[in-house]
């Protein structure tokens, strides 16, 4: 192929197609239970009247999913497709920005778009606090961290304006993603400013910071404001997300596998990488002692609020980049003439044609009748995904008014998008401002029965929230009826109450819960 740009075009839609094969794609469910219905509410604010998650997030205004859910809002009844197609875009700008990035640190083109895909497909799911570059879902997080990309780009080759531009997208997008590449890029470009002598370019960069504070800055504090209000006491903020998200903010709960993993390339980009880069390594190692020190030593809410540790996605993408870089040196040693697989290898057209073959494979393979992974979920708009959890949810919207308030399982994340309908409760959506983190922790505790007390023991806080609904009784409901107003239960098929039934499925079931 000729064309250069052309080719790689194609490379990464081929790429963006291994990986939604690779990882599956979902809609409207999990965390995009946060998002979605949020921007629905913003085109249509009769939606949603008594949903404790999304009047709570509503109630102040701006917010860390305002402005993306708000942009959201004006696909209106297009948001499956609309969702979809920015995905295909982001990945395909993912994929474009770690080769571009491969390209700086290795000279074979099949070794660049290796590169490219390790740490997105060999090592996906080997991180520290459960963040991730490539998401099989459209997010505000998984946008910010695209754009974060750039902003590496940008700051490796010296354009210092587009990378202050792009930060304040960020932050836009994701405040807390924004926040951390700001505080990165800002001291590592103040160290390197400094080591090099060439402190008239302080100004400079003040200059930048200044346009950074006007615009992204004002955001952040509006935010803040809303965040802290109301707050919860200390420990029992931390006794909620003990409870709730471990797996995001304490690293004694990370898996020791993964540390082992990650602790090599590390290592080796902490010495060998050059740029911005390094001082980037540094600055997140400094930020990491800080964030241990006043969570376990301090018992401080406020470096919970950083999840810093969500800031080594960036060293798991720059040192496996660094490690195979020194890989190429020693296979350079290896004449290709000698060995004929290895001259097989890495020719150009040997690697082209097995990525088509691999992508022409791919789509086959995620369709319904030859689907090869079939644990993976391929919710893409041109196929049929009404499974039980889906459809229930569309029959709640179909036998219901909209005002009417619904108890559902803990982990029916598909809920809220599908049905349009209120929920008292969930267990996946939690507003960030930490005032609304004590009225869910309560809520949780009130219709599921789990508490911080399960999380200790190891439970399963889902399954065993599920198992507690299942054994609520009819007075269970008619309480809830009379002191919270609830006008349904959406429950497990083989409940069986004498309220009138309205609808069900070969899972679900939904009563009407009588009022009087």
């Amino acid at each position: 192929m000729e064309n250069p740009h052309l080719r790689i075009f194609l490379a990464c839609l081929a790429c963006t197609i291994l990986l939604l094969f690779r990882h599956g794609y979902t809609f409207g469910s999990g965390d995009q239970s946060e998002m979605l219905p949020y921007a629905k509410y913003l085109f249509d604010n009769t939606l949603y009247p008594s949903d404790f998650y999304i009047q709570s997030i509503a109630s102040s205004v701006p917010n860390e999913r305002y402005i993306f859910s708000w942009l959201l809002s004006y696909l209106g009844d297009y948001l499956e497709w609309g969702i979809f197609i920015l995905h295909i875009i982001a990945t395909m700008l993912l994929v474009l920005g770690l080769y571009r990035l491969a390209v700086k640190g290795l000279h074979h083109p099949n070794a660049q778009w290796l590169a490219t895909l390790v740490p997105v497909m060999v090592f996906y799911g080997v991180n520290l606090g459960g963040n991730e570059l490539y998401y099989n879902t459209f997010l505000p997080s998984y946008v910010a961290q695209v754009i974060g990309l750039w902003v590496f780009l940008y700051a490796m080759g010296g354009k210092i304006l587009p990378m202050y531009v792009l930060l304040m997208l960020a932050t836009y997008v994701h405040p807390l993603i924004g926040v951390q590449l700001w505080l990165l890029m800002t001291l590592s470009l103040i160290v390197m400013i400094l080591l090099d002598n060439k402190k008239s370019l302080l100004i400079g960069l003040l200059i930048f910071n200044l346009l950074y504070f006007f615009s992204a800055g004002i955001l952040i504090y509006k935010i803040k404001n809303g965040y802290d209000s109301g707050n919860p006491d200390s420990a029992v903020f931390f006794d909620i997300i003990r409870f709730r998200a471990p797996h995001h903010y304490l690293p004694h709960t990370f898996p020791l596998s993964h540390w082992l993993i990650l602790a090599f390339p590390f290592y080796v980009g902490w010495r060998a990488s050059d740029s911005i880069v390094k001082f980037v390594f540094r600055w997140i190692a400094i930020g990491l002692l800080v964030y241990i020190a006043g969570v376990y030593i301090l018992k401080s809410p406020t470096p919970l609020s950083t999840q810093w540790f969500s800031t080594t996605v960036w060293v798991k993408t720059f040192s496996f980049l660094i490690f195979l870089s020194f890989v190429e040196i020693f296979m350079a040693k290896f004449k290709p003439k000698d060995y004929f697989l290895l001259q097989k290898l890495t020719s150009n057209t040997f690697f082209f044609n097995g990525l088509l073959v691999a992508t022409v494979l791919s789509i086959i393979l995620m369709t319904p009748q030859y689907r090869l992974l079939k644990e993976k979920p391929y919710e893409l708009p041109f196929f049929n995904n009404e499974n039980a959890e889906v459809r229930i949810s569309q029959l709640a919207k179909e036998k219901t008014s909209q005002n009417a308030l619904f108890l559902i399982p803990a982990d029916l994340s598909e809920f809220r998008f599908w049905s349009e309908r209120s929920s008292f409760i969930d267990y996946k959506a939690t507003n960030h401002r930490q005032a609304a983190f004590q009225e869910w922790y309560d809520r949780i505790q009130k219709v599921y029965k789990i508490s911080l007390a399960d999380r200790l023991n190891g439970a399963d806080l889902t399954a065993l929230a599920n198992q507690h609904f299942q054994n609520l009784k009819e007075t269970d409901f008619l309480e809830f009826a009379n002191n919270q107003h609830i006008t349904h239960v959406l429950t497990f098929k083989n409940v069986l109450l004498t309220f009138p039934k309205i609808a069900e499925n070969d899972k679900y079931v939904i009563y009407e819960i009588p009022h009087g």
